[in-house]
């Protein structure tokens, strides 16, 4: 009996470029309308840019933690492999003694496809490529308990580029090439946007686009791990020694130089789980309490308080002034602060997290598109930040809309808002991966560690100000 899977909407590039070459080809001989790759290409992108934020996402840039739950059908206990691991696993599998590993774990593995050979309606192999290693993915229909028909409406608009997740079990071919064996359909991760050149070799083009040239190029690849891997070996050198690291100070000396610094942002445009609406009722029910009145209907509308306000003699707050961003600031001030400063007694050194944080703060962050929350926490220990950690977005599209809302905010007097950076945008098109990390306070947390309230005393120099006057 074969298994019904439901088929995500997929834009199948090759079929329209076959119907545009037909329907551009007359009886006459005339010459038929060439579909090169750059044009297939071109059409994904005219296709995902027309589908809305939610349905592009849903379809093409899925979060990692859905993609891995629609695959995996026990996600908490599948392991998830990095290709250089999955292949150290098994580096000693071979056609003879397959039937041992056989029955081992399913594994999920991610990376970019570098190439798709087909063989038939029902079959491929594909080989993915990540930490500059590489694996081939075997794809058959009848390990997936599927039609033919229904295995090319899964896999026909893969193209190399292409960020992907797979999910099986380890595998050999008959020569001898370690693979593995899908047993659910393949994931997109990622769409790439532009086709893969097979080599960049002029200098020029190379120095303006570093990250196709990590892609076809393993001899530059091949340079940056060296450098890595030199600079390793120096500092192990060192340290086996008993050298200490240490940061000087770098200060420009000439007063004719204008000096440009980047201000760290505390607890800018934040807001606390459920803050705004939960908020609203508990200043209601403050209000009430301070004034001895009774609020007969404390989710109160905009005019409602206003009068409100009038009444006790107090003048309402000029917020048609405010942008969003704005907004969000004076909240956070007042409602977000306080509970991250760590004064009650029982509060003190327990962290504090900052989560649903509004995508407008976070325009860097992968966001909901319909609840308009960051998938972002930070995390505070009295008072003062120690993390800040969040998905990367990795949807072109979603990305260039939000630098467009930061350059409206700035226009608009916020300052701090982002710039918008289209090179950024046009390096996404080439398929970013899922991508998760955080950012860690070391000083701070070392000034924890060590019991020192001023940031200067676990600085070498001291702040700048103090290096000035040494």
């Amino acid at each position: 009996m074969l298994r019904q899977v439901q088929s995500l909407p997929r834009f199948r590039l090759g079929r329209t470029a076959t119907w545009l070459s037909r329907k551009y080809t007359t009886n006459s001989g005339a010459q038929a309308l060439k579909i090169t790759e750059d044009s297939d290409f071109a059409f994904r992108k005219d296709h995902v840019e027309g589908l809305t934020a939610v349905e592009q996402d849903r379809q093409y840039y899925p979060r990692l933690r859905d993609a891995i739950r629609e695959l995996a059908d026990d996600a908490t206990h599948t392991k998830m492999l990095r290709v250089p691991e999955f292949r150290s696993l098994y580096r000693d599998v071979t056609p003879e003694n397959i039937k041992e590993f056989e029955n081992d774990s399913r594994y999920l593995l991610c990376g970019k496809i570098t190439s798709i050979r087909r063989a038939g309606k029902g079959s491929m192999f594909i080989d993915i490529r990540q930490d500059f290693d590489r694996v081939q993915l075997i794809v058959h229909h009848k390990v997936m308990d599927i039609d033919k028909e229904q295995f090319l409406d899964l896999h026909s608009a893969f193209r190399p580029g292409d960020q992907v997740i797979a999910f099986g079990n380890v595998g050999v071919t008959k020569v001898g090439e370690l693979s593995l064996k899908l047993v659910k359909p393949l994931k997109l991760a990622a769409p790439s946007l532009h086709p893969l050149p097979p080599r960049f070799n002029d200098v020029g083009k190379i120095n303006q686009n570093r990250v196709v040239d990590y892609l076809v190029n393993k001899d530059s690849v091949e340079v940056i791990l060296l450098r890595s891997r030199v600079i390793q070996l120096i500092r192990q050198f060192l340290e086996e020694r008993q050298f200490i690291s240490v940061e000087t100070p770098i200060i420009c000396s000439e007063s004719r130089f204008e000096r440009f610094h980047e201000t760290a942002r505390e607890l800018y445009d934040k807001i606390q789980s459920n803050g705004g609406k939960f908020r609203r009722l508990e200043f209601l029910d403050t209000l009430a309490q301070e004034t001895g009145e009774y609020l007969a209907n404390k989710d109160l509308n905009r005019e409602g308080l206003v009068r409100y306000y009038n009444k006790i003699g107090l003048s309402r707050p000029d917020i048609n002034s405010m942008n969003a961003s704005e907004l969000i600031n004076e909240l956070s001030e007042r409602f977000v602060e306080p509970q991250c400063s760590g004064k009650a007694s029982q509060d003190v050194g327990v962290p504090t997290f900052i989560y649903n944080i509004p995508e407008i703060s976070s325009p860097l962050s992968k966001s909901d598109s319909s609840s308009g929350i960051s998938y972002r926490f930070e995390m505070y220990i009295d008072g003062r930040e120690y993390m800040n950690a969040y998905e990367e977005e990795n949807n072109p599209f979603k990305q260039r809309s939000k630098f467009s809302q930061q350059m409206e905010n700035r226009l608009a007097g916020d300052n701090e808002s982002l710039l918008p950076d289209e090179r950024f945008v046009e390096f996404m098109e080439w398929g970013m991966p899922p991508t998760g990390g955080f950012g860690l306070g070391i000083d701070r947390l070392v000034m924890r560690l060590a019991g020192q309230a001023r940031i200067e005393r676990v600085l070498s120099f001291g702040r700048i100000t103090d290096v000035i006057k040494q």
